[in-house]
C-alpha cells in the first residue's frame, strides 16, 4: 500500500501552512469558551481492512450525539478496483451505526481539479455505500502565486475547492446505509446521509484572527483545525473564532500521545484540551511519523459495548 500521499495528511508539520486571507469572520462577537462533552471521532483509518481491526474500531466509536467517521484510505485514494474486504468494512460499521468516507488529497490544489474528481467518482463507482470524502492537504491560503496551482490559469482556489464541494454534493444520496445491516444499534435517526464533507487544514486554518474560508463560504461540513504531535498540541494556541463555530464542525487530531499502558498519560491530557478546544471530533494515537495512522490507537473515550448479534453479511469476491 502506497504511503506517499497518506503522509501528507501530516506533511503541513514539516512544509507548513500559509496564512490565510483575511475573510469576514462567522460571527462579529466571539463566543465564550465552552466544554465538549460529547465526543465523537474522526479516524484516519489508514491499515488493512481485512481481519478484526475495522470491527474493533467501529464497535468502539463513540455514537453520542451521532456516528463518527472513519477514514479509508485504499491506495492514497481509491485504487484501481474494488475492495471486497473494504466493502465488507463498510458494512460492518454501518451496522454498528458509524460513518465511512473515502480519502484523497488536494496538495493544496497541485492536484488538478479533473484528477481530484476522477478519484471522487471513483469512490462512489466501487464503494457506492461511502457516506462522503475527505479531502487531505486543502490550501490555507485564497492568492497561491499562479506557478503554485495546477488550474491556476483557469480557477482561484475558492473556485476549485466550490467545485469539488459540488461534485461530491451531487451523488445520489439514496440507500447510503447497506440493506444488510440489520443492527438496532444504527437508528434510522442517527444514520448518517450521503456527501458528509471532511477537509484537513491544519493548524494553519483560520490563520490571522479570521474565520476558515473552509467553514464560511462553506466548502466542508468538518474542518480539521490541529493534525500534529502531542508536544505541539500543548502549545498550540487556539484561534479565538473556533469558537464561532458549532463543535461538530471542528476536528482535531493528535498523534505521539504517551500510551496508557505507561500510567500516568498524555492521552487524557490531550482528551481534556481537546475538549477545552471545542472538537466535536477528536483522534489520539500514541502511533508517530512518518504515517501515524497504519495502527489502530489503543484509546477509546467509552467502554466496549457488546457488538450485536448479527452484524452485517459478508460480501462475496
Amino acid at each position: 500500500m502506497k504511503l506517499v500521499r497518506k503522509r501528507s495528511i501530516s506533511a503541513a508539520l514539516t512544509v507548513g501552512f500559509a496564512a490565510a486571507l483575511a475573510v469576514s469572520p462567522a460571527s462579529t462577537v466571539t463566543a465564550a469558551p465552552r466544554l465538549v462533552t460529547d465526543q465523537r471521532q474522526l479516524v484516519p483509518a489508514y491499515f488493512s481492512p481485512a481481519g478484526p481491526r475495522w470491527a474493533n474500531m467501529c464497535q468502539r466509536l463513540s455514537m453520542k450525539p451521532g456516528p463518527s467517521t472513519a477514514i479509508m484510505n485504499p491506495a492514497s485514494g481509491p485504487g484501481d478496483a474494488v475492495d471486497v474486504d473494504y466493502r465488507n468494512a463498510i458494512d460492518t460499521c454501518h451496522a454498528l451505526g458509524q460513518r465511512v468516507i473515502g480519502y484523497v488529497t488536494t496538495d493544496y490544489t497541485g492536484v488538478s481539479l479533473d484528477r481530484v474528481k476522477d478519484q471522487i467518482d471513483a469512490y462512489y463507482s466501487f464503494y457506492p455505500e461511502i457516506d462522503g470524502i475527505f479531502l487531505d492537504a486543502m490550501s490555507n491560503t485564497l492568492d497561491r502565486g499562479t506557478d503554485y496551482r495546477f488550474d491556476a490559469k483557469t480557477l482561484t482556489v475558492r473556485e476549485y475547492y466550490r467545485l469539488l464541494r459540488d461534485h461530491i454534493t451531487s451523488k445520489p444520496k439514496a440507500a447510503s446505509w447497506s440493506s444488510s445491516s440489520s443492527s438496532t444499534t444504527a437508528s434510522t435517526t442517527d444514520r448518517p446521509l450521503k456527501n458528509y464533507i471532511v477537509g484537513n487544514a491544519g493548524a494553519g486554518a483560520g490563520a490571522g484572527g479570521s474565520a476558515p474560508w473552509q467553514l464560511s463560504m462553506p466548502v466542508v461540513d468538518n474542518l480539521v483545525v490541529f493534525e500534529g504531535s502531542m508536544s505541539e498540541y500543548r502549545d498550540w494556541t487556539p484561534p479565538d473564532w473556533l469558537w464561532d463555530y458549532p463543535a461538530a464542525k471542528i476536528s482535531q487530531l493528535v498523534y505521539g500521545a504517551a500510551p496508557i499502558q505507561l500510567g500516568p498519560t498524555s492521552f487524557g491530557v490531550a482528551r481534556d484540551l481537546s475538549r477545552q478546544r471545542n472538537a466535536g471530533h477528536v483522534y489520539i494515537t500514541a502511533d508517530t511519523l512518518p504515517n501515524p495512522y497504519d495502527t489502530l490507537t489503543t484509546y477509546w473515550p467509552k467502554p466496549v459495548a457488546t457488538p450485536p448479534k448479527h452484524i452485517c453479511c459478508m460480501r462475496m469476491q
